[in-house]
């Protein structure tokens, strides 16, 4: 009669084990603005280190100073440059498209952190108007000057 109430703990925990490992994965909330990606091809050149990565299913190309990277690898970024038909001439390739980063991180909470230090993050940047001074150099002229005797 034991035994049968071991096997029957036993089935119902292996059960058990099954249906809560099959359960979907919930998606992580990434901060605002901070990109997941997992790379798929690592490409070094002197300054730059080109990631071929997927992101939402959609393959791109980004470039960051020279960094380690390894394929498989997820990484996380903010921002970037996008620049279309990029010709690198050290790779002697044209880029369709190429998004240019500072950086990229392996936690989205420091690339979070990166976004909110920085003052264009808000879109906004902080202007002040000065005046200033600049007097010509001894035997020179003012492009004003020079203006004027070209088309004055």
């Amino acid at each position: 009669m034991k035994t049968h109430v071991i096997k029957f703990l036993l089935f119902t925990s292996a059960i058990s084990i099954l249906l809560f490992s099959c359960q979907p994965k919930q998606k992580v909330q990434l901060p605002p603005g901070v990109h997941k990606i997992v790379v798929k091809e690592v490409v070094q050149t002197n300054n730059y280190t080109y990631l071929r990565v997927e992101e939402n299913e959609v393959e791109k190309w980004l470039a960051v100073a020279k960094m380690e990277a390894n394929q498989g690898e997820t990484y996380y970024y903010t921002g970037g440059f996008e620049m279309q038909n990029f010709e690198s001439k050290e790779l002697g390739k044209t880029f369709e498209s190429v998004y240019f980063l500072e950086s990229v991180s392996s936690s989205p909470d420091i690339m979070a952190r990166e976004q909110a230090k920085e003052p264009h993050s808000t879109g906004k940047l902080n202007v002040e108007k000065q005046d200033v001074s600049v007097k010509p150099a001894e035997g020179g002229i003012t492009i004003a000057e020079l203006i004027d005797d070209q088309w004055g």
